[in-house]
């Protein structure tokens, strides 16, 4: 499995270093083009319209029963022919986009309501650690690894190890006396008996 590895990564050095002749540009620049996320985005403020619709929201959705409330299309007409609500204080906007924000974060950190939304959030979380383990070592050369693993036998996510360079895992093994998947295993064993 070790020279398939190096092979691999051999192979992927010519590839880019044929890119980058092929397009005229340096090395370095087409290994920034891959190894860049584009994941990362920085968050955006609340507008007014957005906290206008929460306030809406807040007035028409609360007597309404699940699966009639109001969507924000509907709300955001309701808010158009509301002339009240348009010329609201600066400070009960301000406090309005404050609570977008926290709805925000509850909606991003909160716990997932059902197995199987919790499962794709750790997939989908697992894979960006992974992505971001592997563009950290080929932009600075750093090596190390990670673990991940359900904290019970009912998650759908599935345990995982990462990698940052290929001598890591000859560290596990020298070091640590055990393999990825021995330690992995050991991990997924403590989690699900703890919780």
């Amino acid at each position: 499995v070790k020279q398939d590895v190096i092979r691999l990564l051999e192979d992927h050095e010519e590839r880019v270093a044929s890119l980058a002749d092929k397009h005229s540009f340096t090395l370095d620049y087409i290994k920034r083009l891959i190894t860049t996320t584009s994941g990362l985005k920085r968050k955006r403020a609340p507008g007014r319209m957005q906290a206008l619709v929460h306030i809406k929201a807040q007035e028409v959705n609360a007597s309404l029963p699940v699966g009639s409330k109001l969507k924000a299309p509907a709300l955001r007409k309701l808010v158009n022919l509301d002339d009240e609500l348009l010329e609201i204080s600066d400070e009960k906007l301000e406090q309005a986009k404050r609570e977008v924000d926290e709805k925000r974060l509850l909606s991003t950190r909160g716990a997932r309501p059902n197995v199987a939304s919790a499962g794709k959030d750790y997939s989908s979380t697992s894979q960006l650690i992974q992505k971001e383990f592997d563009s950290l070592h080929l932009r600075t050369g750093a090596v190390g690894f990670g673990f991940l693993a359900p904290a019970s036998s009912d998650d759908r996510g599935r345990p995982i190890w990462f990698v940052a360079g290929n001598n890591s895992v000859d560290f596990v093994r020298r070091q640590l006396n055990t393999t990825m998947w021995d330690l992995l295993g050991q991990l997924e064993l403590w989690a699900s008996t703890k919780n």
